[in-house]
């Protein structure tokens, strides 16, 4: 009981960390991004405007994704986060560590980790689309699906999957 209530009140004095004007993180702080930012570009504005805060490197699972000053970092903001970032289809979030400059062009040494959502996308655009490549891979029958067609496609995104 009583290390319980000294942890508790430790937890309580944890230091608040200054990383920008008026924004105070502590060592548990996680940042989340659920919704509204598909691309790049939307990532690195959202963190600019909210926080005052230049992105200048983006890493997942110790993987560098983005580096602001890497020459052709610019070709990849319009890139749609689904595409930067190496995820399965089961998995609902990446958590990213994110390297950020303040508004004096200081690194900011102390950041929370972000966990970056990834949307699902909708079940008509890709049943619509593997219905498209079943068609165009197929080479028998008269509406363009035989079974063995569809079998190699299955096979061929079950080993897409294992990548």
């Amino acid at each position: 009981m009583l290390l319980t209530t000294t942890l508790l009140g430790r937890c309580k004095s944890i230091a608040k960390i200054n990383i920008a004007k008026g924004v105070d993180i502590t060592l548990w702080d996680r940042w989340e991004i659920k919704k509204g930012i598909s691309t790049l570009e939307d990532f690195v504005k959202y963190y600019k405007d909210k926080y005052q805060l230049e992105v200048s490197g983006i890493c997942q699972d110790g993987r560098m994704v983005y580096m602001a000053l890497m020459p052709g970092s610019a070709k990849k903001l319009p890139m749609k986060m689904r595409e930067l970032l190496r995820h399965t289809e089961d998995q609902k979030y990446s958590d990213l560590v994110v390297s950020f400059t303040d508004a004096d062009g200081k690194d900011v040494t102390e950041a929370p980790v972000i966990r970056f959502y990834h949307r699902k996308k909708s079940s008509s655009s890709s049943s619509s689309s593997s219905s498209k490549s079943d068609k165009h891979k197929s080479g028998g029958g008269k509406d363009g699906k035989d079974g063995k067609d569809k079998h190699k496609h299955k096979h061929k995104s079950s080993k897409d999957k294992a990548k």
